[in-house]
């Protein structure tokens, strides 16, 4: 079955690839005149992009990662850095859930006075992502991450 679900998940990967534009260098002129860049948090998160966040155990990274996304998913500033809008969060909990939890009650306990209208959903779960792409991806398509890579909103 996970055999089957991998080369589902690689035709699919492989159809997206085709209909990709090609790639193109651009000249140091072409690229400094492109259009000012939009953020998902100002100065923090561009859009289309990978954010890793690394440092130190027991150094804040959980802490910082998770209030951030939820000021993100409710649209609420986030320590002087702007969110233009409520973003959709999918918080893919491997580890750590118990502590997750804790952070989460608390931060809403925080924020009772906002409005927490943001669409911040948990997978509390460890998987293989092999064995189970099939059913992640289908877990993610209310997200439409297919349009949000496209359009960046």
């Amino acid at each position: 079955m996970a055999d089957d679900s991998t080369a589902r998940a690689r035709a699919r990967l492989d159809a997206e690839a085709a209909t990709r534009q090609p790639l193109k260098l651009l000249d140091l002129a072409e690229f400094a005149t492109l259009p000012k860049m939009r953020w998902l948090v100002r100065d923090i998160l561009p859009p289309d992009s990978l954010v890793v966040v690394f440092g130190p155990a027991k150094g804040g990274k959980t802490f910082a990662t998770t209030d951030l996304l939820m000021h993100a998913a409710h649209g609420l500033d986030w320590h002087g850095y702007r969110i233009p809008r409520p973003l959709r969060i999918a918080f893919l909990a491997g580890e750590g859930r118990n502590g997750l939890r804790v952070r989460l009650h608390a931060w809403i306990q925080h924020h009772d006075s906002a409005e927490l209208i943001g669409a911040f959903k948990v997978l509390p779960a460890s998987l293989s992502l092999p064995d189970r792409v099939e059913e992640l991806i289908e877990l993610l398509r209310p997200f439409n991450p297919e349009r949000l890579l496209r359009t960046g909103r």
